[in-house]
């Protein structure tokens, strides 16, 4: 599942980084947008960060006026939330 997770992470940045949006037709990509959407604010600002920008935990926390703890907390806790997201919305089958 970690390595699902990484893979559809690496599509959804690609398609940020291209300024696409992503195929919402693709289930897993459509599951991982909600998921996404449903972070709280902080989580999801540090892993748009880490994800997206490729930020270390150090810059995060610099950048948001966290500690470095305080942003590896965020990232673990929204990396568990879209995990259970995801699993929770396939075997609901959405």
């Amino acid at each position: 599942m970690i390595r699902h997770l990484a893979f559809l992470h690496q599509h959804v940045r690609e398609l940020f980084l291209k300024n696409c949006s992503p195929d919402i037709a693709d289930p897993n990509l459509r599951r991982l947008a909600r998921a996404l959407a449903s972070l709280p604010d902080r989580q999801h600002e540090v892993f748009r960060l880490a994800r997206y920008e490729g930020l270390r935990r150090d810059a995060i926390a610099s950048r948001l006026g966290i500690s470095e703890d305080a942003a590896n907390e965020e990232l673990v806790l929204a990396l568990q939330m879209i995990g259970r997201s995801v699993r929770r919305q396939k075997r609901k089958g959405w």
